[in-house]
């Protein structure tokens, strides 16, 4: 389905950029999937499925700067997931007929309230602030470990260090961002 939506990309910069996304974010976004669904079955086509949709925004992530885009494409991964585990439940709990009488007070809704989201996008906004004001290896490091999902070893492949070098910087990246949250002393000022 994906390779069928990339050939159809005119653009030859623009199928080319695909391209090199999908390689890069395949196996996290099947990482990502499957911590939701818990269904190998359903992870393949969650995942196309996002890409697709990546695909109808790719003038949109090709504008963003480069730090941005891993965040975009996980968060578009995790939002096709929740969307297809919604529906597949939805679809499941209607091919049932339940007594309300019985089963009255046992189904409980487990959607977050609108009050809840707000503050989960509050707390995304700011560690976005947060982010972009560390320096750029401590960014890259906490971008590898907790959106990418790499493990320290693979950080330590990509940046040329040893794996505890990778947490002792990861100590330090975390603590700065910390700093910056609780309102510290900015980094880098004595």
């Amino acid at each position: 389905m994906v390779a069928f939506a990339i050939s159809a990309i005119e653009n030859d910069y623009e199928r080319e950029f695909m391209i090199k996304l999908y390689n890069k974010y395949y196996s996290v976004s099947k990482n990502r999937a499957f911590a939701i669904l818990h269904d190998f079955d359903a992870v393949e086509e969650v995942v196309q499925d996002a890409f697709v949709k990546l695909i109808e925004h790719l003038p949109t992530i090709m504008t963003l700067e480069e730090n941005a885009v891993p965040a975009y494409v996980i968060a578009t991964v995790k939002n096709t997931t929740i969307d297809y585990f919604r529906k597949r439940n939805t679809e499941n709990a209607s091919m049932y007929s339940f007594d309300e009488g019985i089963c009255a007070g046992t189904l409980a809704d487990t959607s977050p309230l609108p009050e809840d989201l707000y503050l989960q996008q509050e707390k995304i906004d700011e560690l976005s602030t947060v982010l972009n004001k560390l320096p750029e290896k401590y960014r890259i490091l906490l971008e590898a470990k907790y959106i990418l999902g790499q493990s320290d070893k693979e950080i330590g492949k990509t940046l040329g260090i040893s794996e505890n070098s990778v947490r002792m910087y990861l100590t330090r990246a975390r603590r700065k961002a910390y700093e910056l949250m609780k309102g510290g002393i900015p980094y880098g000022a004595k």
